[in-house]
């Protein structure tokens, strides 16, 4: 009798092991669809920021990763419940999938493209609404200049000028947001790394912080 019921034992286990590896699946998908939907949404909400010259909150992007999160969470319990009862070569293979969130988090952190849109975001900016000829007047007519002021109508900022009035640098943000800002200098300055340049001798960085 014992040896009868042990292939629909067997058989019972290997449905209910296929039924958890669908909802493995799904729930991967899902977590891999929340990680790309932040990740292009951040994309996009840091071009439209960095053309508005503010840090504006991420909330669909930030929603969807947390979306991502939750799925890894309950892939994490599903993974850690039934491994007493599935073959190591089982329980490799449904490690798997909440790896393939940790990789995919990883990549999309790595690429840099928030802060890359936020910068081209605020080149755009700053080519439409910055006079670059009348800040350089500007500076020349305030050397040494050191404070919080709105420079030939832009928006108010921390500001810097040399002391012998040939560069002025603009700067907003601050904090865990980071720091952002335009440089003007002599028309034949060089553009460091990680600049863009909107003019001759004028650039706007970045510094996450």
């Amino acid at each position: 009798m014992s040896a009868a019921r042990r292939p629909e034992r067997s058989s019972r286990h290997g449905c209910d092991y296929r039924r958890w590896l669908v909802g493995d699946v799904l729930l991967t998908l899902g977590m891999l669809a929340g990680i790309g939907i932040a990740f292009l949404g951040v994309t996009y909400w840091a071009h439209s920021a960095g053309a508005k010259n503010e840090d504006e909150p991420l909330y669909v992007p930030g929603a969807a990763l947390g979306g991502a999160g939750g799925a890894f969470l309950i892939l994490v319990i599903r993974v850690t419940l039934r491994w007493r009862s599935l073959s190591l070569r089982q329980n490799l293979f449904r490690a798997v999938f909440p790896l393939l969130g940790i990789s995919a988090l990883f990549l999309c952190r790595g690429s840099g493209t928030q802060g890359l849109s936020f910068l081209h975001g605020l080149q755009s900016r700053m080519e439409q609404k910055a006079d670059i000829r009348r800040i350089r007047m500007w500076a020349t007519a305030n050397p040494g200049f050191t404070g919080r002021t709105s420079v030939c109508g832009l928006k108010e900022a921390e500001v810097r000028v040399s002391e012998d009035g040939e560069s002025v640098e603009l700067m907003w943000g601050g904090g865990f947001v980071g720091t952002w800002g335009l440089t003007v200098g002599p028309e034949g300055a060089a553009v460091p790394r990680g600049g863009l340049a909107v003019a001759p001798g004028a650039y706007v960085w970045r510094d996450p912080g």
